[in-house]
Formats: structure tokens, sequence, C-alpha cells
């Protein structure tokens, strides 16, 4: 397993973590259920990724974007700063590990 697996993995579970932390301490079902989905797309992106599956790259960048930026819309409006903030800087973590990939054109 390389280092972008690795991070896509970590950031696929926070997300699930997340998603249950909002419905334990919020009791919001759309927060369990929108983690837990985007959590699982992303794990399975690293599973595929590891298979060296081209179209999950593009899939996992896609994804991660989109829910960066839901992350910092929501920041921006809220100012929760913990579990936002996280997966704020694990995504745009995460997005600069998968354009390296893009770069060189190898898993790494």
């Amino acid at each position: 397993m390389n280092k972008t697996n690795f991070a896509l993995l970590i950031y696929g579970i926070i997300l699930m973590v997340g998603g249950f932390m909002g419905y334990y301490y919020a009791d919001s079902f759309t927060s369990l259920l929108s983690g837990t989905i985007s959590g699982i797309a992303l794990v399975i992106c690293s599973l595929l990724m590891m298979a060296k599956k081209r179209y999950a790259d593009f899939l996992a960048l896609g994804l991660t974007a989109l829910l960066t930026v839901v992350f910092a819309t929501r920041f921006s409006k809220t100012g929760a700063f913990f579990m936002i903030f996280l997966t704020l800087i694990s995504g745009y973590l995460t997005i600069l590990l998968l354009m390296k990939v893009f770069k060189t054109n190898r898993h790494d």
C-alpha cells in the first residue's frame, strides 16, 4: 500500500467516524448517512487504486474535491471547528497526493 492509498483510506475512515459522531452528538441521520456513504466510496476507491484501476484515481479526486468544497462551505457557515477542520485538512492533503499521482502517472 502506497502513501496515496493509505491517505485515501484514512480519509474515508475519518468521514465515517465523522458521520457517526454527527449522529451521536447531534442526532443527525443525514450526517450518518452521508459520512458512511462517502467514507465507504473512498475506501472502495483506495482498494481499486491498489488494483491499478485508473478510473479510481479520477473518481477519488472528484469525490475528495467535492467533499472538501462541501466542508469548506459548512465551516464558513457554522464555524464548527474540530470535525469540519479535520476533514478539510485531511481532504486537502489527500487532493495533493492524488494530484501527484496524476502528475507522475504512477502510484507510489
